[in-house]
């Protein structure tokens, strides 16, 4: 049998490629020599060289990391050909049937030494496939700059220009047994790779959740995100506050593009408070920010404004305690936009006064109530109303302009309503409160999915309810202290699934989001050190500092519950005091995760997914699932002599069924079609999402 050794090191780039799946175009003449091929679909121009790898960014800053002393009679093997083809007509020459390749591969790039360069989705990955005689020292990558470091993780940050690129530290896995493995840096600009000891028979398999790049903010001593949104071109926008100077705050707003550069900064502050918690867009890419004011007898007002693209207020309106008689404070929290760019506001208020006529609820209930506004795209309050809750958490719009609250009925439960886009109550879940959890210091969360079909509720709760929850999913029943409650809905109120999420010790759920397919992601912060992070996920450890301060954390669940990666999250440049705040889809189908970090920073994360281990389930029983070229494999460490999984599409139907009866045995994807599909294995809470390209 043929020995190899796979140490597969997974690029995380700053120029994240686009949505189609990643290919290599050969080079045939339209590039320089020495390109052996060049990946069209990335934001850098990424080119595969016979000695090592270059990118490029727009404005022609350029890094190259070179194989140093590699060997000079390569073979290079362009394989998995696709249909489409390319023609060049360039300075007088034709450049014809141009093809694109899934996977390069440069044998004997060292002593006994592979190399192989494929396509998985939309990343590129590369393995050294070292053979009997090879020697893991032989291999060493050329820098040409000084700016690089390893951060406390372990990850490798090169900087080009004003941008970085990232590769994950190294995680070797055999037989799904971790080798020590890790980046080794040689000189100034040279790296190579610290490998443990290992079964020279055998295959390592490397496939981590992995942190694709990293944005730190810091405006003041403290900055804290409240809210953030993204726009259908992949570019994130997050409102905040920052402090100014001693017991004053200002509203900063930030805006991202896809890749982590910041676009835009927007700093609003007088002599006065203003915090800034809501943020929407509108169809002309408008901001809309809701929030807060103090006046010069320090009574709070609601506080909203609108910034065009380029960040210019255009239009500003405070409401309260001057202007209809209140009692000290009213808060805008939340806004949304529908599309029609009617725009939604909602808080909290102790102004008595603030109601239009026919508004569903005229008056005041108690000291405080809930609030709810509408207005036209040219500013015109069309409607404002008080709803029962005392106490507000989120609220979300459809394009229709369906609105639905999260509150605070009357006690600690979490209740939802939903108002029609004139006002009206159409229906509320405030008496179903096994639904919903207790919410327990850090506040609530809503998000709605993009056709306005699914809703997702995130709370936290220190009670161990049956009613929280629904068979099969992650989670059942309190772990620790207190522990998030993850509730999906329906547009009707009907929920489909509901769990809890946490450890031994203390866990907040903050912030989630839902798409169309009902797969959710959840951010928080945790305390505990068990039952948070699936295995080779990005980070699998709590950081303990010992002072008693949380990690984020960053989770994923498919349509039905089940967990399919989460990961510690413990800061890049520090430990200890990470708050995860909000969390979205990126356009790429990768993750934006902001967190409240260390000493008052704003950060922003984009993760991407490529997990696909199963933990040990209750009976001690464990599944490994891992891709090698080719295909999804299925490693059953029990040993049983039979087994039958379940292939089920984004709908939930069951398109497969396959009885596996091998220790390690390929899954049939062959027949199904392009998609994303969920595998499931009988009696586990847990299943893994499977890209078919």
């Amino acid at each position: 049998m043929k020995k190899t050794l796979f140490i597969p090191l997974i690029i995380c780039m700053i120029a994240e490629i686009h949505a189609q799946s990643l290919s290599f175009r050969e080079n045939k003449g339209q590039f320089e020599n020495g390109v052996i091929a060049e990946i069209p679909q990335s934001n850098f121009k990424t080119q595969i060289m016979e000695n090592g790898i270059r990118y490029k960014t727009g404005n022609n800053q350029q890094i190259k990391l070179q194989f140093k002393n590699q060997n000079t009679d390569i073979k290079i093997e362009k394989k998995k050909p696709l249909q489409v083809f390319s023609n060049f007509y360039t300075n007088d020459k034709s450049i014809l049937n141009v093809k694109d390749f899934e996977e390069i591969e440069l044998k004997n790039l060292y002593n006994h030494t592979d190399m192989v360069l494929y396509s998985k989705g939309k990343q590129m990955e590369y393995d050294f496939i070292l053979h009997p005689g090879a020697n893991v020292s032989d291999i060493q990558i050329e820098i040409p700059t000084q700016n690089f470091h390893l951060d406390l993780l372990g990850n490798l940050h090169i900087k080009i220009g004003e941008n970085q690129i990232i590769h994950q530290a190294p995680i070797a896995f055999q037989n799904d047994i971790q080798i020590a493995s890790s980046w080794k840096i040689i000189d100034h600009q040279t790296l190579g790779f610290n490998i443990g000891a290992y079964d020279k028979s055998q295959k390592l398999i490397i496939d981590p959740i992995a942190l694709e790049w990293f944005r730190e903010y810091q405006y003041s001593l403290e900055n804290k995100i409240n809210g953030s949104c993204t726009d259908e071109f992949g570019n994130i926008y997050i409102v905040g506050t920052m402090e100014a100077t001693v017991n004053q705050t200002d509203i900063f707003v930030t805006k991202s593009d896809l890749n982590g550069n910041l676009l835009m900064n927007v700093i609003i502050g007088e002599n006065r408070d203003e915090k800034g918690y809501g943020i929407a867009l509108d169809t002309n890419k408008n901001i809309l920010v809701s929030g807060l004011k103090s006046d010069i007898t320090t009574d709070i007002n609601a506080y909203i404004l609108q910034l065009s693209p380029a960040g210019i207020i255009l239009w500003e309106e405070i409401f309260g305690q001057q202007q209809m008689g209140g009692d000290l404070f009213d808060i805008a929290y939340r806004c949304a936009v529908d599309s029609l760019n009617n725009f939604y506001i909602a808080g909290i208020t102790r102004s008595n006064a603030i109601s239009t006529p026919g508004a569903y609820q005229p008056n005041m209930s108690s000291s405080s109530n809930v609030f709810l506004a509408k207005y036209d795209p040219d500013k015109n309050l069309l409607w404002r109303t008080y709803y029962l809750h005392d106490a507000f958490a989120d609220m979300v719009c459809d394009k229709q302009g369906n609105i639905y609250m999260l509150g605070r009925p009357f006690g600690t439960g979490i209740g939802l309503a939903k108002f029609s886009s004139d006002g009206n109550l159409i229906w509320n879940e405030d008496n179903q409160a096994g639904k919903f959890s207790t919410d327990e210091g850090t506040g609530s969360d809503l998000s709605i999915s993009e056709n306005g079909e699914r809703l997702c509720i995130v709370s936290n709760t220190f009670e161990n309810l049956a009613s929280y929850t629904t068979n099969g999913v992650h989670q059942t029943s309190l772990n620790g202290a207190i522990d998030g409650i993850i509730t999906v809905l329906d547009s009707s109120g009907v929920r489909t699934w509901g769990s809890y999420f946490g450890g031994e010790s203390v866990d907040y759920s903050s912030g989630s989001a839902i798409n169309d397919q009902g797969e959710v992601i959840v951010t928080g912060n945790t305390m505990s050190t068990t039952n948070i992070a699936t295995p080779n996920s990005y980070s699998t450890t709590f950081q303990d500092e010992g002072n008693a301060q949380p990690d984020a954390f960053f989770a994923k669940f498919n349509p039905f519950g089940n967990v399919i990666f989460s990961t510690y999250y413990n800061g890049t440049n520090a430990f200890g005091f990470e708050r995860g705040a909000t969390c979205h889809f990126a356009l790429d189908g990768n993750y934006f995760v902001t967190v409240n970090a260390h000493m008052g920073q704003v950060e922003l994360l984009k993760f991407r997914e490529s997990q696909l281990n199963i933990p040990a389930t209750e009976n001690k029983e464990k599944w490994k699932l891992y891709t090698q070229i080719g295909g999804y494999y299925l490693r059953n460490e029990s040993k049983n002599s039979e087994i039958k999984i379940q292939l089920i599409d984004n709908m939930g139907k069951i398109v497969k069924e396959q009885i596996l009866t091998e220790e390690i045995e390929k899954i049939d994807t062959d027949f199904l079609m392009s998609g994303v599909y969920y595998l499931q294995i009988p009696d586990l809470n847990h299943s893994l999402k499977l890209v078919i390209p």
